[in-house]
C-alpha cells in the first residue's frame, strides 16, 4: 500500500525534472539564472576572499623577503665599508712605513688555500701595473711584513707570502728587554717561519722579535728594515751544529686578510 503511494511521486518529480531539462535546453531558465546568482553574490563575496588569501599571503612574503634581502645588502655594505674604512685608518695612524708610500689593494684570490686544509702561499689583489705596482715591492699590514709581489699584470698583481716555502730574506732578532741583538735569515716554513743562520754564540729566546734587516734594490723594491716578521717561539740550539734556528709566529692570520697595503716608493 505505501509503494503504491510513493510511485505517483516518483512520476511527478520525474516530469518536473524533464520539464526544468526541456526550459533549459531552449534557454527559458536564464530569469532562475540569474536569481540564483543574486542570491549567490553576498555569498560569494565573503568567501572569495578567504580563497585568496594564500595569493595575498604569498604577494606579503615575496614584499617582505625583497625588503629583508635589501636590508641585509645595506648590512653587508656598510660593515664592508666600515671594516675597509677601518683598516686605512689603523694603517695611515701609523708612522713606520710611511703612509705617503702605501697603495691599499685588496685581496681578491689565495690560490691553493681550502680552509682547515692547506694555508695559502700567494695572494691575489686588485691592483696592478697600471697603478705603480711593481715586482719585488713590500707588501705590509700596519707595520707587519706581509709578503712581496712576485708578478704583475695590467690589474692584478700576485703577492708571495713570508710563509711560502721558497720565501727567505735577511732578518734580525731583538729583545726590548735587555737589548739583545741577532743577524740571521728568515724562512717560510708553510704554516710559520724559521730563523736561522745564527751564530751558536748569539743568545736567542723565547719572545724575541724578528725584523727585517733591509734589502732594499738598486731598482728602489724589497724589504725596507725594522718591518716586524714575527715573534720567536721555541729554539733548536745543538752544540754539534754550525748554527741554531728558531721558530717564528707571524702576528698575522693570512688566511684571514681581505686588504693589505703595497709600499710602492
Amino acid at each position: 500500500m505505501r509503494k503504491k503511494k510513493i510511485l505517483p511521486v516518483l512520476i511527478f518529480l520525474a516530469v518536473i525534472c524533464a520539464f526544468i531539462v526541456a526550459l533549459s535546453t531552449l534557454g527559458k531558465l536564464s530569469f532562475a539564472e540569474n536569481s540564483v546568482l543574486s542570491i549567490l553574490a553576498p555569498i560569494q563575496r565573503v568567501v572569495m576572499p578567504i580563497f585568496n588569501i594564500k595569493k595575498s599571503g604569498d604577494s606579503s612574503l615575496d614584499e617582505l623577503k625583497k625588503e629583508n634581502e635589501g636590508l641585509l645588502k645595506k648590512l653587508k655594505d656598510s660593515a664592508f665599508l666600515e671594516s675597509e674604512n677601518k683598516a686605512l685608518r689603523d694603517q695611515f695612524e701609523i708612522s713606520y712605513p710611511s703612509s705617503h708610500t702605501l697603495l691599499p689593494a685588496k685581496v681578491i684570490g689565495a690560490p691553493g688555500f681550502l680552509p682547515n686544509i692547506s694555508e695559502p702561499s700567494y695572494l691575489v689583489l686588485d691592483k696592478g701595473e697600471k697603478d705603480g705596482v711593481k715586482e719585488g715591492q713590500a707588501v705590509v699590514l700596519r707595520e707587519n711584513l706581509v709578503g712581496r709581489i712576485a708578478l704583475v699584470r695590467g690589474g692584478v698583481s700576485k703577492a708571495q707570502l713570508i710563509t711560502d716555502r721558497s720565501s727567505f730574506f735577511t732578518a734580525r732578532s731583538v729583545s726590548y728587554s735587555d737589548g739583545r741583538e741577532s743577524s740571521g735569515v728568515a724562512r717560510g716554513e708553510g704554516v710559520f717561519l724559521s730563523y736561522g743562520n745564527v751564530l751558536l754564540s748569539e743568545v736567542l729566546k723565547p719572545g724575541d722579535v724578528i725584523l727585517t734587516k733591509g734589502d732594499i734594490s738598486e731598482e728602489g723594491t724589497g724589504f725596507p728594515p725594522n718591518l716586524i716578521v714575527g715573534k720567536i717561539v721555541s729554539i733548536d740550539k745543538k752544540p754539534s751544529d754550525l748554527f741554531q734556528k728558531a721558530k717564528v709566529e707571524s702576528p698575522i692570520d693570512f688566511s684571514d686578510l681581505d686588504q693589505v697595503f703595497i709600499i710602492i716608493n
